[in-house]
């Protein structure tokens, strides 16, 4: 009898919530586990958390979504606008819709070699998890960026590169089909495109190295400016055209974008796969051989971005190019960044790019935690709420800054941080356990979900001017998004205190908030 009248309640509740918040969506909580750095939500093969938003029906109401340092992950709050216009609140922001700044194209993530390999070796319904928890709208972080290594990179289990032989093989002779690692990879896409239904997913190609031959040194790192023999400058343009012919012709796949080159400066001072170029020769190789080998070729829609490489070294590449070959720049939509020394930069070089070059987006194009030095890295940290902190304040700053995208590094890795060839071990959103039974969704996991659920393709920046008390333990940023919606992103950057936080938007009137200790929050609402 007990067990009915529980059973009995619990089904009274649930309807009453459903009368009162008939939008709120069907979803998977998370499974906590608690490790020392802090928690994770846990997925196997017969449960995985999801992150359903439920339909704003009522434009006078709101939703609040908070994810926080002492367990919560996505929890739900609404509420509906209230009339008054005065400023009771200690800490006030104001919303103003009419001051638009820069475009929104995406966020996404990095099917390295790495990557293949793990998603390989995981039972279908996980490997189908980790899919779905990326690149679904409903359930996932809805990214529509993904960006994927033209032959092999640094997150490898070994090195390698197309048409490795024969030797000085000018015509590319042996170029002609993909490699098996491809043809894994490229596979796995697909299967991943089937099952989250996403089909529209921008892909970028980028190259760590051509084949040993081609390069100064003949070895496979870029250290000691191990650059590209200039009479392989052509052959390495043809290299990228081949790449793509065989993405469309062999895999069936779409190509976005293809990168200059990854990290062509920073590849000097490191021992894994990588090419060194100067800004000036790269220049000359973009005007004279890569962009009109790509105009002339069937794949003239595909987009060339330059740079790919950490943000300290942006303003002095750009302009090293523009100085050498001017004409590259007539090839480039967007300029590729990568954020591994953002700390000790400011963003206003991100703001002085736009102002220069105001037809080119800019996109971070990889970045992950863990990392001390080039093969100093610390791995994965499970439960890490510092690493969460570190991607919320890179979120903030670049997407205040003018950038337009952002791509974190591998969307899964092994207990290790690998697998890496070199044993460069680093962090990432997912991890899996030893035996491949179980993957810990990380909390970063949840501070990127804040912003890549919320701030839709097409959104524009526009202005949330923070006053009053607690402006410096307050991050924040919005977004006016292309279905009229407004999007409030804010952090909590205090351990003890909450924030007793008054919104005011004009057309709308005001919401007020208690905004907990250690916690992002997303906001969003109707306009």
């Amino acid at each position: 009898m007990r067990k009915k009248m529980i059973k009995i309640s619990i089904f009274l509740m649930i309807f009453t919530l459903k009368s009162v918040f008939p939008h709120l969506p069907t979803r998977k909580p998370c499974q906590l586990r608690k490790f020392n750095a802090g928690y994770v939500c846990v997925c196997t093969n017969d449960f995985c958390d999801t992150l359903n938003i439920p339909n704003m029906d009522n434009e006078n109401e709101w939703l609040l979504v908070t994810t926080t340092e002492s367990g919560q992950r996505f929890n739900f709050s609404f509420g509906k606008f209230n009339l008054q216009h005065d400023n009771p609140s200690k800490t006030f922001m104001e919303i103003k819709k009419n001051a638009l700044h820069h475009e929104i194209i995406g966020f996404g993530g990095s099917v390295t070699g790495a990557v293949s390999f793990i998603l390989n070796k995981l039972p279908t319904h996980l490997r189908e998890c980790i899919y779905k928890s990326y690149y679904t709208n409903d359930d996932g972080l809805g990214y529509t960026l993904m960006r994927m290594p033209i032959g092999g990179c640094d997150f490898d289990v070994e090195a390698w590169t197309y048409n490795e032989l024969p030797l000085d093989d000018f015509e590319l002779t042996n170029f002609t089909k993909l490699h098996p690692k491809d043809t894994l990879r490229t596979e796995l896409i697909k299967e991943l495109m089937n099952v989250s239904q996403n089909f529209d997913i921008k892909i970028v190609g980028v190259a760590w190295s051509p084949p040993r031959w081609m390069k100064e040194r003949g070895e496979w790192s870029g250290q000691n400016s191990n650059r590209l023999k200039v009479e392989y400058w052509q052959t390495w343009a043809d290299y990228h055209v081949k790449w793509l012919n065989l993405m469309q012709s062999a895999a069936n796949l779409s190509i976005w974008a293809i990168s200059t080159g990854n990290e062509p400066f920073f590849a000097n001072f490191t021992p894994f796969l990588g090419l060194t170029w100067s800004a000036n020769s790269q220049a000359v190789f973009i005007e004279k051989h890569l962009g009109p080998t790509l105009k002339n070729s069937k794949h003239s829609s595909v987009q060339i971005h330059a740079f790919d490489d950490n943000r300290d070294v942006l303003s002095s590449w750009l302009d090293e190019m523009q100085a050498s070959a001017a004409g590259a720049f007539d090839y480039v939509s967007a300029f590729a960044v990568h954020g591994y020394f953002d700390n000790v930069t400011s963003p206003t070089i991100l703001d002085a790019t736009k102002a220069k070059y105001s037809n080119k987006s800019i996109l971070y194009t990889e970045m992950c935690f863990g990392v001390e030095g080039p093969l100093s890295s610390t791995g994965p940290t499970l439960g890490s709420w510092l690493h969460f902190e570190e991607l919320t304040n890179m979120l903030m700053e670049t997407l205040m800054h003018n950038v337009n995208g952002f791509l974190d590094w591998n969307i899964i890795l092994d207990i290790r941080g690998g697998p890496n060839y070199m044993n460069n071990v680093v962090d990432a959103m997912i991890i899996v356990n030893d035996d491949f039974t179980e993957i810990y969704k990380q909390p970063n996991f949840y501070a990127a979900a804040h912003f890549t659920k919320f701030i839709l393709p097409g959104s524009k920046r526009i202005e949330a001017h923070v006053s009053g008390d607690n402006v410096d333990n307050l991050s924040s940023l919005a977004f006016l998004r292309p279905d009229r919606k407004v999007a409030i992103i804010f952090y909590n950057k205090h351990t003890l205190y909450t924030i007793s936080l008054r919104i005011y938007d004009e057309s709308k009137g005001t919401i007020d908030l208690q905004i907990k200790p250690k916690s992002l929050n997303s906001l969003i609402y109707s306009i």
